[in-house]
């Protein structure tokens, strides 16, 4: 046969491309697993972002848009009602009915203090009354225990407040207030994932933007409608009011909320000064469950605009990391594994089959060749004797009964061979069915026996056949007749071809009883099998011609057919290893009753 190496090397080849197409494939599989994860790691963060600033935003809206609300009056610490517009800040008249402020009895947990600051500088707070002022406060609210701190309070803003400075970075009432930010709107084709993202994050925040603008909107309009400009007869020629827009800012890292008010001629800023830590405690709490690391930085004028900053005061939000809660396990990992696990399996299915092809091949070829040296020897043996017989060239008739002895032992063993072929070639197309059927031991061996002992004789050898007296008529085994002799045959032909030089030239056969089951034993005393040779014994085709050539005639046939039969009557045949003055085989059929 010629070489096998151009199969494996197709083989390889295609192989080696199908390996590399499928790691390329997965390679680019798993970067775009593992980017769209990523993506809805991203996606995931900053939906907790985007929520965890709405929150906070509707929290810290509500404390703006109460400010908003406030009308400009409720800075100090009592005023008349029937002049809360214009002559608010005129002295008290004798015998006029004051109400206090809501800012002077009440408390926000967010807000230390609010003030109002003139434009001599001077610091005032509607919570920390002064004068007569501060004796009805606490005549008829008992507030003397807070004003300390309050007092204290109002003393570090006075350190803190400059008037000319905040007015500069709050807006002028006359102006129409408005707070934007630009948007980002990127041609669809020039979109990359950051871009849309941004922008996303951008629209996000002119929604929360528009939302706090509503609301302090909606407080101004309700404020309008809870204090209109009413004014009597009595007051002659009210005092223009303008009040201004809130906005919040840090002053030397302090939070306050301030707006500018006029009054006549007069301006004022007013505001409050916020509990930072206690407004981030708070804040950072109501996101504790989206953000649990989260943090809150001062966001500065100078600053660059930042999407996950507060609409409504100047902070920023630092998410910190956040838990994929989320994560499911991608099945493509697994998939890729199946089908790498396919492709290898089918590959090994592959070259096994490959490799059974080209070794059966092979067996074969070294089959015909051994067949064909079988075939010759007897072939021209047959030839010479039968061609010196026709032309009359053997005289004695001692020499011609020899000859037609030989012509009969060649074509015996012909056709013994063709049998052999000619069985195992119908097993091989699963052809072979010959029906099953009780035989008793002792008949079977009166009927076989014969047989054996003539093949034992031709090669010089002496049968032994054990008595099978102890075994009962109804005792034996069901069996294809034909197939049962031609295993035991092939047994005793093969003691007859590698015994014939041993000094014991007797071949055993008997039967042993083994739990059930029927062992026929066929042993001989020649040079026995080598454990090394035990595992080769049973295949076909194993013999080429220099192999037959050196040993024993045969091509290597007979006992992988045995075999074959055997195991389709049901039973198995063996090599006996306990037997070690020679070769011993046994077969075992298992035992029935007629």
């Amino acid at each position: 046969m010629r070489s096998p190496r151009l199969p494996w090397l197709v083989f390889g080849m295609v192989l080696l491309v199908v390996l590399v197409v499928m790691g390329w494939v997965s390679s680019r599989l798993l970067k775009l697993d593992a980017s769209g994860q990523e993506m809805r790691q991203v996606a995931h963060r900053e939906e907790r972002i985007r929520l965890a600033l709405w929150r906070m935003d509707a929290i810290a809206a509500s404390l703006v848009a109460d400010e908003w609300g406030r009308p400009y009056f409720h800075y100090a610490a009592f005023h008349a009602p029937g002049r809360a517009y214009g002559k608010m800040f005129e002295s008290r008249r004798p015998g006029e009915w004051v109400i206090p402020s809501p800012l002077l009895l009440g408390h926000s947990p967010h807000i230390h203090l609010h003030f109002q600051v003139g434009s001599d500088g001077r610091v005032e707070s509607p919570q920390v009354p002064t004068g007569d002022w501060e004796r009805l406060a606490v005549e008829k609210y008992d507030i003397e225990s807070v004003l300390a701190k309050r007092r204290s309070g109002v003393e570090s803003l006075g350190h803190l407040l400059k008037f000319q400075s905040l007015r500069k970075r709050l807006t002028d009432p006359r102006e129409e207030f408005s707070i934007s930010t630009p948007i980002v709107d990127l041609e669809p084709s020039s979109r990359s994932n950051e871009d849309v993202q941004t922008a996303m994050n951008q629209q996000e925040f002119q929604k929360r933007l528009n939302s706090y603008s509503n609301t302090w909107k909606s407080r101004k309009e309700q404020s309008a409608q809870n204090f209109p400009e009413k004014r009597t007869a009595t007051e002659s020629t009210p005092d223009p009011v303008l009040e201004g827009s809130f906005r919040a800012l840090w002053e030397e890292g302090e939070l306050l909320l301030a707006r500018r008010v006029l009054v006549g001629n007069r301006e004022y800023v007013q505001g409050c000064w916020i509990d930072r830590q206690a407004l981030e405690r708070d804040l950072l709490a109501e996101i504790s469950d989206l953000l649990p690391r989260s943090e809150l930085k001062v966001l500065v004028e100078k600053e660059s605009f930042s999407s996950r900053q507060l609409a409504s005061l100047p902070m920023r939000l630092v998410p910190g990391s956040v838990r994929w809660e989320e994560e499911i396990s991608s099945p493509l990992p697994w998939s890729l594994g199946v089908a790498w696990g396919a492709v290898l399996l089918a590959a090994t299915a592959f070259a096994i089959l490959l490799g059974g092809i080209l070794s059966l091949a092979d067996r074969r070829a070294a089959f015909v060749s051994a067949v064909t040296h079988e075939l010759r020897t007897p072939l021209t043996t047959l030839r010479m004797n039968t061609e010196m017989l026709a032309e009359g060239m053997v005289v004695e008739e001692s020499k011609r009964q020899e000859m037609f002895r030989t012509l009969e032992v060649e074509s015996n063993r012909l056709a013994h061979l063709v049998e052999n072929v000619l069985s195992y070639a119908q097993l091989e197309r699963g052809g072979r069915s010959s029906p099953m059927e009780f035989q008793a031991l002792q008949r079977s061996w009166d009927r076989v026996g014969n047989r054996l002992k003539e093949r034992a004789e031709q090669g010089g050898m002496e049968l032994v056949l054990e008595d099978l007296d102890g075994w009962r008529q109804e005792v034996g085994v069901r069996v294809d007749p034909v197939a049962f002799d031609q295993i035991l045959f092939n047994l005793v032909d093969n003691a007859v071809k590698y015994a014939r030089e041993a000094s014991d030239r007797r071949i055993h056969v008997e039967v042993i009883d083994n739990n059930g089951w029927v062992n026929f034993r066929v042993r001989d005393h020649g040079p026995g099998v080598r454990p090394s040779e035990i595992d080769r014994l049973f295949q076909p085709f194993r013999k080429s011609a220099a192999q037959s050539a050196e040993s024993a005639p045969g091509v290597g046939l007979g006992l992988a057919l045995s075999r074959r039969l055997a195991r389709v009557m049901g039973g198995n045949l063996k090599v006996d290893p306990s037997w070690e003055g020679g070769a011993a085989f046994f077969l075992a059929l298992p035992q029935v009753k007629d």
